[in-house]
C-alpha cells in the first residue's frame, strides 16, 4: 500500500506543469515549484516506511543498487551535490539554496529533482509503468497547449473566461512561451512513441491529431532557439536511421526522401521569407525575419559575454544557482539600455550550469547526457523510438543554448533519463492497456474539465481534474503486494522519519507559501496606509525565501504612489509620502546585503529621486541620488543610473557633474546622442 501511494505521488509530480494558482506572486511558478516538492516529500515519506515495515526489505535495497550503480544515476547525483556545494561558496547563499517565487530553481530545489529521478529509478519498474508515466506526461503537455490555444487573440471565447496571458505569444500554463516550446518537443516525442507501439489505426489517427495540435501551438510559441532544436531533432532521427543495418532499402531511400524534402523546403522558405503569403499561414515572423532574429539575438550575446567573464572569474565553484543578478551588474554591458537591462539568468543552460556551481557542475551535466547517448546508441537498433529519444536529447541541446532547464523541462528530462536508465532492468510484460471502466471514468472527467472551462470557470476546480484524471492514468500501472512486519525500533525510525518530512513541508513549503499570499495581499491592498501594513507585515513574515521579493515589492509601490499622483495631478500629504518612502528606505537598507543586482536599488532610488524633483522634498533626492553614485562607483558601466543622474546633475544646476557624467556615458554608448548641458532655471539649488 505505502509503495504503490508512492507511486501514485511520484507520478503526480508530472502534473504539477499545469496548475496556475491566481493568488499567488509569480501565478504560473511559486504553485508548481510548492506543489512539487510536496509531492515528492510525500512520495518520499511513504517509501521510506514501505522500506522501513518491508518483510523483503533486503531483495528491494539489492535491486536499489543493481540500479543505481549506472553512470546516469552518479552524474545526477553529483549535479544535485555540486548545486549544494556552489550555494555555500555562492555571494548569496540563503537565495541559492532556497531560490526564490520567481524561478524557483535554487540548490533545495534541485535535490528535490534529483530525489523525483530516484524515486522513478526505485519505484517504476516495468515497462507498464514508464508508459503511464508517459501518458501522464502526454496529458499534460497537451492540457498545458490547450491553454496556450486560448491565450491565442483570435481564439472564441466566452467574455466571462479570464486566461491569464504573458504577451502575443501562446505560453499555456507555464507562463513563457520558451518554457511552453520546450515542453512541447518531449510531448511529441512521447506522442511519436506510442503511434510506434500502438497497432490500431484509430489510434495512430487519434494520436497523430495530437502531434498536429501540439505543432499548431510550438509555432505559436514563436520560439526560434526551439524550433532549431525541432529541426535539427528530427535530422538526427532521419540520419540515424540510415546507419540501421536492419533497415531496408526501400526505408532508407524512404528516408533519403523525406531529408531531400525537409532541405528543399527549408531552402524554399529562406529564399521567400519576405513574400507576404506567409503572413497568410498560422506561422508567426519570428521564425523568417532574419534581420528580426538578429535584433533579438544581440540581447543573449550581451548576456553570454557577462556571464562568460563571470565563469572565468570564479570557475570552480561558480556563483551559486540564482546568483547571476550580481556578475551581470559587475560585467554589464551598456548596450542592454534601450533593451532589457536585468537578466537573473544567462539564458545558455551550459553558462547557467557553469555559473550556478563551477565547471564540474558542468562537466557532471554534460556527462549525463553523453551517457545517456551512449546507452540510446546501443539501443537505436531495437527500433525507431531510440532514434526519437536521441533527437529528443538534441532538441534538448539545441534550445538550451537559447534557455536555462526549468521544472517543466527538469520533469520531462529526467523522466527520459529514468526510461533510458531503466531500460536494461525494465521486466517485460503486456504494454499499458487502460480498462473500460478507467476509459470511462477519463472521458467523464475530461467532459467536466470542458464544461468547468467553458461554463463555470471555477481554477481552484482545474487542479482537483488534472490531478484526479493523473490518477486514473497512473492507476493503470503495475502494483506489487506488499506485506510488512511490525518493529517496535522500526516504529521509532518511522516516527522520525515523519518529523523530518513534516518539519520539512512546514518550514520550506508551507511557510514560503504564506509569505507569497501576503505579498499579495500587500499588492491588492487599496488604502495607502494598509498597503504600507501589509507590506511590513509581508517582510518582516519568517520564511526562507520570499525577503529580496517582498523587499521589492514595497519599493515598486512606492515609486508607482507617486508615478499615479503626478499622472493624475493630484495631490499628496507630505507626512503620508514621507511614512511611505521612510518604510521603503528602512527596509531597503536592512536587506540590502541580501537583494541580488541593483534593481531594487533602481527602484528605491527611483522613488526617492522622484519625491525629489516632483514634490520637491531634498532630502529625499539627495538619498536617490547617493544611491545612484554608489552604484555606479561600484559598477561603472551600468549606463541606465549614469542616464538619471544626468538629469538629477541638470536639475541642480551642476554642470560639473554633468560634463562627467555625460563623458563617461560617451564613452560607453558613443552611438547615442547625449543631450547638452541646459540647466534649470527654476531650481535654486547649485550644487
Amino acid at each position: 500500500m505505502l509503495k504503490s501511494l508512492s507511486k501514485i505521488f511520484t507520478g503526480l509530480a508530472l502534473v504539477t506543469p499545469l496548475l496556475i494558482n491566481r493568488t499567488l506572486y509569480f501565478p504560473f511558478i511559486s504553485g508548481k515549484a510548492l506543489t512539487f516538492r510536496l509531492l515528492i516529500e510525500i512520495a518520499l515519506l511513504l517509501y521510506l516506511l514501505h522500506l522501513l515495515f518491508s518483510k523483503d526489505v533486503k531483495t528491494e535495497l539489492r535491486e536499489f543498487w543493481l540500479r543505481f550503480k549506472k553512470p546516469i544515476v552518479i552524474c545526477l547525483g553529483l549535479v544535485a551535490l555540486l548545486f549544494i556545494v556552489g550555494s555555500i561558496f555562492s555571494t548569496n547563499p540563503d537565495l541559492a539554496f532556497w531560490s526564490n517565487y520567481e524561478r524557483g530553481e535554487g540548490a533545495w530545489q534541485v535535490l528535490h529533482y534529483f530525489l523525483f529521478f530516484v524515486l522513478l529509478t526505485t519505484l517504476f519498474r516495468t515497462k507498464k509503468d514508464f508508459q503511464s508515466l508517459f501518458l501522464v506526461a502526454i496529458f499534460s503537455g497537451l492540457g498545458a497547449a490547450f491553454y496556450g490555444l486560448t491565450q491565442i487573440p483570435a481564439f472564441p471565447r466566452p467574455e466571462h473566461i479570464e486566461i491569464i496571458t504573458t504577451g502575443d505569444r501562446a505560453s499555456g500554463t507555464l507562463g513563457n512561451a520558451s518554457y511552453l516550446a520546450a515542453n512541447l518537443l518531449f510531448t511529441i516525442s512521447l506522442l511519436g512513441y506510442f503511434i510506434l507501439r500502438s497497432k490500431s489505426q484509430i489510434t495512430q489517427i487519434v494520436l497523430s491529431l495530437g502531434i498536429f495540435f501540439s505543432l499548431t501551438i510550438f509555432f505559436q510559441t514563436g520560439t526560434r532557439g526551439a524550433f532549431f532544436g525541432l529541426i535539427l531533432g528530427l535530422l538526427t532521427i532521419l540520419i540515424s536511421n540510415l546507419f540501421v543495418p536492419t533497415r531496408s532499402t526501400r526505408a532508407k531511400r524512404i528516408i533519403l526522401a523525406v531529408l531531400l524534402i525537409l532541405i528543399l523546403l527549408a531552402s524554399f522558405a529562406f529564399i521567400t521569407r519576405n513574400s507576404e503569403n506567409w503572413s497568410k499561414l498560422p506561422i508567426p515572423d519570428r521564425y523568417l525575419d532574419y534581420q528580426q532574429a538578429v535584433r533579438g539575438i544581440q540581447p543573449r550575446l550581451w548576456t553570454w559575454s557577462s556571464g562568460l567573464a563571470a565563469a572565468m572569474e570564479r570557475p570552480w565553484v561558480g556563483w551559486g544557482a540564482e546568483n547571476y543578478g550580481y556578475p551581470f551588474d559587475k560585467y554589464y554591458n551598456p548596450n542592454h539600455l534601450g533593451h532589457e537591462s536585468y537578466f537573473d539568468r544567462t539564458h545558455n543552460v551550459f553558462l547557467e550550469y557553469w555559473i550556478s556551481g563551477g565547471i564540474f557542475l558542468l562537466l557532471a551535466h554534460l556527462a549525463t547526457i553523453f551517457f545517456a547517448f551512449r546507452a540510446l546508441a546501443k539501443q537505436h537498433k531495437r527500433g525507431v523510438f531510440w532514434s526519437i529519444l536521441l533527437g529528443l536529447l538534441v532538441a534538448y541541446l539545441i534550445q538550451g543554448f537559447f534557455l536555462f532547464d526549468v521544472l517543466v523541462i527538469y520533469l520531462n528530462l529526467y523522466l527520459v533519463l529514468a526510461y533510458i536508465n531503466a531500460y536494461p532492468h525494465l521486466e517485460k510484460g503486456e504494454d499499458i492497456k487502460i480498462s473500460k471502466g478507467q476509459k470511462i471514468v477519463l472521458a467523464g472527467l475530461i467532459a467536466l474539465l470542458a464544461i468547468n472551462f467553458f461554463i463555470v470557470y471555477i481554477p481552484s476546480l482545474f487542479g482537483l481534474l488534472f490531478a484526479a484524471i493523473g490518477v486514473t492514468l497512473l492507476m493503470s500501472m503495475d502494483f506489487d503486494r506488499e506485506s510488512y512486519r511490525s518493529d517496535s525500533l522500526n516504529f521509532v525510525f518511522g516516527g522520525l522519519v515523519l518529523a523530518g518530512i513534516l518539519f520539512s513541508i512546514y518550514s520550506t513549503i508551507y511557510l514560503p507559501y504564506r509569505k507569497n499570499i501576503l505579498i499579495t495581499q500587500a499588492i491588492l491592498e487599496r488604502s495607502i496606509l494598509e498597503k504600507v501594513t501589509a507590506n511590513i507585515k509581508a517582510i518582516e513574515f519568517d520564511s526562507p525565501v520570499g525577503d529580496p521579493e517582498s523587499v521589492t515589492n514595497l519599493q515598486s509601490f512606492a515609486l508607482e504612489l507617486q508615478d499615479g499622483i503626478a499622472q493624475n495631478g493630484g495631490q499628496v500629504d507630505e507626512a503620508t509620502l514621507r511614512l511611505v518612502l521612510d518604510t521603503a528606505n528602512e527596509y531597503h537598507d536592512k536587506y540590502l546585503s541580501i537583494l541580488p543586482g541593483t534593481r531594487t536599488t533602481y527602484l528605491n532610488g527611483a522613488a526617492n529621486l522622484r519625491a525629489g524633483s516632483t514634490f520637491g522634498i531634498d532630502d529625499y533626492l539627495l538619498r536617490g541620488k547617493k544611491l545612484y553614485e554608489d552604484v555606479v562607483e561600484q559598477f561603472p558601466t551600468r549606463i541606465e543610473f549614469i542616464d538619471v543622474l544626468m538629469k538629477v546633475a541638470n536639475l541642480q544646476n551642476d554642470e560639473e557633474r554633468y560634463t562627467q557624467l555625460k563623458a563617461q556615458a560617451d564613452l560607453l554608448r558613443p552611438d547615442i546622442n547625449w543631450p547638452e548641458y541646459t540647466g534649470n532655471p527654476t531650481s535654486s539649488a547649485n550644487n
